[in-house]
């Protein structure tokens, strides 16, 4: 129980739950993309919004702010703030100068340098500065002179054995670009860890003029077995990063790769292509060249539920007569139907179901839709949660039946500390004071997790009885009472005794 109160605590205090981060003006995107000023940053903090806080995902102000390219002067004052300092670990374990090098902000990246941030680190994933500048498309060699002069290594690669020189491949317009890392003391000929070397990795981008004269200097563009250095799956990747991606396929035919191949993942190439690509004429190619859309890879994952996941309708309608099983599940128990209602549009939903999608479907915790249809809720764009509502309720799904751990959506509203969440589900009618299998109410969790007492007073309001205990005989009180967040706001908790 103790080491279940810590974990909440920690998640909340990391921040968060959606409910939480929805009140910092500084953690939504939107808020930077509007390019605010100084003033207006100011005005924000003395409204009570935390410059430094960092979201669920780790994020926080001067992320966002890089990444939506806000005025640097803005960026620069928002450097000044306490809690934001030039180290900060962020998001996948980045600093401040992976965000600004990611998006060719030399200006700020000079600043953060001066101020003392390193060049020289790696984030969680084992990307290097430079090398996640170079999978992020920056071609700009000034960046990357900077990074080196500050000892930086660009000879060094990433997890996956991929250097720079081929990270950067996709996005090349130029082959200067390909000399300058050359010249650094990158080999043309270098591959990673799988076989995948310049050829296949500037397949990613798609154009086929750079890959022909990549071929004309003898740089390697066959797969070395069935398994490794294939530029159809590497091509299949990047089709968002290139529109006439049907041409780039038909050219690396033509050079006798082979388009129905599986990597050792068990991925074949409309596993990606499946996930973003809406045209048709690239999956009747594959499809006519005998390439599985029923296939699963190791994950369990087929590429019609990855498009179920999150592709255009359009898309679902045409795969759909190949289907062989439209209810087979990934290794977690979500079906194609759970995808779409946790990430795709109603119309995707509406027509999965209409085609005998199971609406009973249980993953493998135990979570029936209703779970994933709550990942949906936001309370200020409430059409697509209110329109998928609508068709699992026609179709009968029962939203008060338990969830992974015996939690019915009260729970996992009050855990999130979701008012909007916690008001909209008040029509279903749950008993507020059920307990989950850990001996815990709605209140209990609330309890724990809560920053201040607002869903602690509208539960009690509801119903949520105080004196019940916890299976470790622990009150309402006491919980509350260990809640660091709670501490820390110096909230008066004596009306939960």
């Amino acid at each position: 129980m103790k080491i279940l109160k810590f974990a909440l605590n920690l998640i909340l205090f990391l921040s968060l739950s959606t409910g939480i981060a929805q009140d910092n003006i500084f953690l939504k995107r939107d808020f930077w993309k509007a390019n605010p000023t100084i003033a207006e940053v100011e005005s924000a903090i003395e409204a009570g919004n935390d410059v430094s806080e960092l979201n669920s995902n780790m994020f926080d102000a001067v992320c966002y702010a890089l990444l939506a390219k806000t005025d640097n002067a803005t960026v620069k004052h928002l450097l000044t703030k306490k809690g934001n300092a030039v180290d900060k670990l962020t998001h996948d374990g980045r600093t401040y100068l992976f965000w600004a090098a990611y998006r060719n902000n030399l200006e700020i990246m000079e600043y953060l340098v001066a101020n003392g941030a390193r060049a020289d680190i790696k984030d969680s994933h084992g990307y290097t500065i430079i090398n996640f500048a170079a999978r992020g498309g920056q071609t700009n060699t000034a960046l990357y002179d900077f990074l080196l002069k500050h000892n930086a290594d660009i000879k060094d690669t990433t997890n996956s054995g991929a250097n720079a020189l081929l990270l950067v491949a996709p996005s090349v317009t130029d082959f200067k670009t390909f000399d300058y890392f050359k010249n650094k003391g990158l080999d043309l000929n270098s591959t990673d860890h799988n076989g995948n070397g310049l050829f296949h990795y500037t397949a990613k981008g798609g154009d086929i003029r750079l890959l022909k004269k990549l071929k004309s200097k003898g740089l390697a563009y066959n797969q070395l077995n069935k398994l490794n250095g294939n530029a159809i799956l590497m091509a299949s990747e990047g089709v968002d990063k290139h529109k006439d991606a049907l041409a780039t396929f038909t050219y690396l035919e033509s050079l006798g790769l082979e388009p129905n191949i599986t990597d050792k993942e068990g991925r074949n190439p409309l596993h990606a292509i499946a996930y973003k690509s809406d045209d048709l004429s690239i999956f009747r190619f594959f499809i006519e060249k005998g390439v599985a859309i029923n296939q699963k890879d190791k994950g369990g994952d087929t590429p019609f539920m990855n498009a179920a996941n999150s592709n255009e309708l359009s898309v679902v309608q045409f795969l759909m007569p190949y289907v062989n099983n439209i209810n087979l599940k990934d290794e977690n128990g979500r079906s194609a139907l759970a995808m779409a209602v946790n990430k795709n549009t109603p119309d995707v939903v509406d027509y999965l179901l209409q085609n005998g999608a199971d609406i009973a479907t249980i993953d493998e915790k135990g979570n029936s839709l209703a779970y994933y249809l709550l990942n949906t809720f936001n309370e200020k764009s409430p059409e697509k949660f209110e329109s998928k509502l609508k068709l699992l309720q026609a179709h009968d799904l029962d939203l008060t039946a338990a969830q992974y751990n015996g939690n019915s959506l009260l729970h996992l509203a009050a855990r999130d500390n979701n008012m909007a969440l916690l008001k909209r589900l008040e029509e279903f009618k749950f008993d507020i004071n059920k307990k989950n299998e850990e001996g815990n109410t709605a209140l209990h969790l609330a309890a724990m997790t809560s920053r201040n007492d607002a869903v602690l007073k509208y539960l009690i309001s509801k119903g949520a009885d105080r004196m019940v205990k916890t299976d470790f005989n622990e009150t309402v009180f006491d919980l509350a009472n260990e809640n660091e967040l709670l501490k820390e706001q110096k909230i008066a908790l004596e009306f939960l005794k």
